[in-house]
């Protein structure tokens, strides 16, 4: 998932800002007034953005849509973006990213499509737990793989998997708005009953005349007019040339690639828009191997342990006993952002090497060089 735009927050009502204020705070301590509010209505909250699940909705055999009623703590998202999800799972709340299905100018409910992994803790809580009722916590929208202000005559959505989210998320604020832009919507998947949205997709097709479905099979023989196979050159020359038009690409990384780079000459003025699950294989760094011991000091939680240059702070943090804040664990969701006071930490996705000065690093990707102090 790419890095954030600017974080839009939510204002807080002339009655909110009483309740939000130092004399309530004094009158409801030691307690916080959402504890109070909770007891009329779990959704209510001055702190942190909440939804309610509305509706738990298979798509595929793994794959689950949350059809979500966010408080008034949710300031509003652009097509195309992702949020962090904070689930309480086995009485401790684990947070992880997701992007958007729905459409911002439809005026309904927040949908977020969501791919259950076995070893996922939030996915398979989603996926074999959810209900509806259940309250989640969501974090600010974020992302840039959205339509840009001067809207183009024509997009090119390519996706595969899960990859579909944010691409349905686009064609859906297209319809919902009734833009002339053409969109050409090419989705990979292994077979129909693995295509998200798939009696929606074609029923759009049908009566939006600017919009071009077609779906390529990877497992199973296509009906007349789609397509069998991976992405090719060709494939996407006949189905979606370049031209004028603003490409957006996402699902898995070989796909990503495959389209990255026969589309890269629109990277120049801004035309390739690449949204990725996971960090880019070709950009992890090739570290050797150490076994020497690092002191990892934790200076918020007094806590001193000895660490190792293989594994990411965040992983030896919890081994330590603490519990970061974190979302993707891939150094792209930002969340797990903190601050190093001293030492020399590595970059795992770039290689770069961070400096004795203090500055905020990724613990997710970040693995220590020297012993090092983080202000967790």
């Amino acid at each position: 998932m790419s890095r954030g735009r600017p974080l839009r927050v939510a204002r807080l009502s002339p009655f909110e800002r009483i309740l939000d204020s130092r004399l309530i705070a004094a009158l409801t301590t030691p307690r916080h007034v959402d504890e109070y509010l909770a007891l009329v209505d779990p959704l209510w909250s001055l702190a942190e953005c909440r939804a309610r699940v509305l509706e738990v909705r298979r798509e595929t055999p793994d794959m689950v849509t949350l059809v979500l009623q966010p408080n008034a703590r949710f300031a509003g998202y652009a097509a195309g973006e992702w949020v962090t999800l904070t689930a309480e799972v086995d009485g401790s709340r684990t947070s992880r990213c997701f992007s958007l299905a729905s459409a911002p100018s439809s005026g309904g409910p927040l949908e977020l499509t969501i791919r259950v992994r076995p070893e996922g803790v939030v996915s398979r809580w989603a996926g074999t737990l959810a209900k509806p009722g259940d309250i989640v916590m969501l974090g600010a929208p974020q992302g840039e793989f959205v339509l840009p202000e001067a809207l183009p005559s024509r997009i090119v959505l390519v996706s595969g998997g899960s990859g579909i989210t944010p691409c349905m998320s686009i064609l859906r604020e297209v319809v919902a708005r009734s833009l002339a832009t053409e969109v050409t919507f090419l989705h990979f998947g292994r077979t129909y009953a693995d295509v998200p949205f798939f009696a929606e997709l074609r029923a759009i097709a049908e009566r939006a005349s600017n919009v071009r479905l077609r779906l390529a099979l990877t497992r199973e023989e296509p009906e007349a007019g789609d397509l069998a196979g991976h992405a090719t050159s060709a494939m996407l020359d006949a189905i979606a040339p370049a031209g004028d038009a603003h490409v957006y690409v996402c699902g898995p990384t070989g796909l990503v690639d495959a389209v990255s780079e026969h589309y890269a000459a629109l990277m120049s003025d801004g035309r390739l828009h690449v949204e990725r699950f996971v960090a880019p294989t070709r950009a992890l760094a090739v570290l050797p191997s150490d076994d020497t011991p690092r002191r990892l000091a934790f200076r918020k939680s007094g806590v001193i342990a000895s660490g190792d240059a293989n594994r990411s702070l965040l992983d030896q943090a919890e081994a330590a006993g603490l519990s970061p804040k974190h979302g993707c664990r891939m150094g792209i969701c930002q969340s797990c952002r903190c601050t190093k006071t001293a030492g020399v930490v590595r970059d795992r996705l770039t290689g770069e090497l961070l400096d004795e000065s203090v500055t905020d690093i990724r613990i997710c990707v970040s693995t220590p060089v020297t012993d090092i102090t983080l202000d967790l």
